[in-house]
């Protein structure tokens, strides 16, 4: 049968003790091992006690050679009231030395105001004495040195102000009409190295246009009538010299009024600083280099040469009318 179900506080059952057996020979053998143990408690704590003296002895000659070294070693009390009065010390430095942001201005602000407040005083005296006419002119007038102490004063001020004002309207970048402070700048760093990315890109631009140029040529040889064609075909070579002669007069005005817009920016523009130029480029030498890139002289020849016996022949085929029944 299945156990009952029990409720409430159920305590377990005690388990009965193994009681041992007495032995005859087991009373020599305890003694023994308590005697072992025993000495080996007394060496542990022996061993603990010297271990214990040998420390305290360091830490006594530690502490003695530190005393000799410096006697305030262990003054951790004065130590740290130091370190407070550095602290309020530095403090105290601190919001002495601190300026205000927008005293200066004020002041200066002040010393305008004044200004501008006695010099409308004075001309409000000027103007009565001019409304009196000659009233008092047979009176002495009197200068006093302290009065004189305040013009020189004014003066002085005034030239400040001035100054000052000189300043801030060099500084000021709004009123810049040219780029001659930019320039100016420039040459002041005294910056040199190799051909800015602006001569480049006019390098760049010329020689497309040179091959534009050279490719308009060709299609404009290309397309003349057949008569001119074999016109030029009895002249030979001459012609041929010829066209490659003429390209360079339009390359040399074009280069001579590069020179000259070349000449008028450099006049009107602001100082530069001097930066080492490439060595101008002949006609010559660029129509050779054009050439060499491209194409020569003879292979533009012979593809001529070929374009117009391809058109001689499309020409002489017969053509074949059919007729509608």
């Amino acid at each position: 049968m299945a156990a009952k179900k029990q409720y409430g506080l159920i305590i377990p059952k005690s388990k009965p003790q193994v009681l041992t057996k007495p032995s005859a020979f087991d009373d020599d053998s305890s003694d023994e091992d308590n005697v072992d143990a025993r000495k080996k408690q007394v060496s542990a704590s022996l061993r603990k006690e010297g271990i214990k003296r040998l420390e305290a002895k360091t830490t006594k000659n530690m502490l003695t050679e530190a005393l000799c070294e410096d006697p305030s070693v262990f003054d951790y009390d004065g130590v740290y009231d130091q370190m407070q009065e550095k602290k309020r010390d530095s403090k105290l430095l601190g919001k002495q030395d601190r300026k205000s942001k927008y005293i200066a201005n004020l002041k200066r602000t002040a010393e305008v105001r004044k200004i501008e407040q006695e010099l409308a005083y004075e001309r409000k005296v000027q103007k009565e004495r001019e409304t009196e006419g000659e009233a008092f002119s047979d009176k002495d007038s009197f200068v006093t040195p302290s009065y004189l102490r305040k013009l020189e004063e004014r003066a002085a001020i005034e030239e400040r102000l001035r100054k000052e004002e000189e300043i801030e309207k060099l500084n000021d970048v709004t009123k810049e009409t040219d780029l001659s402070r930019f320039y100016r700048n420039v040459l002041e760093r005294k910056t040199t190295g190799a051909p800015s990315s602006t001569t480049e890109e006019q390098e760049q631009d010329r020689e497309k246009e040179d091959r534009h140029d050279y490719t308009d040529t060709f299609e404009q040889n290309d397309n003349e009538p057949l008569d001119e064609a074999g016109s030029e075909d009895d002249e030979g070579g001459n012609n041929d010299e010829g066209s490659g002669n003429e390209g360079s007069p339009p390359e040399k005005e074009t280069d001579e009024l590069d020179e000259e817009e070349r000449q008028e920016a450099k006049e009107d523009s602001p100082p530069v600083p001097t930066v080492p130029e490439p060595q101008p480029e002949t006609v010559e030498e660029r129509r050779k280099r054009i050439f060499a890139k491209r194409t020569n002289e003879e292979s533009a020849l012979s593809a001529k040469e070929r374009y117009l016996a391809r058109k001689r022949a499309k020409l002489s085929e017969p053509t074949v009318i059919t007729e509608d029944d």
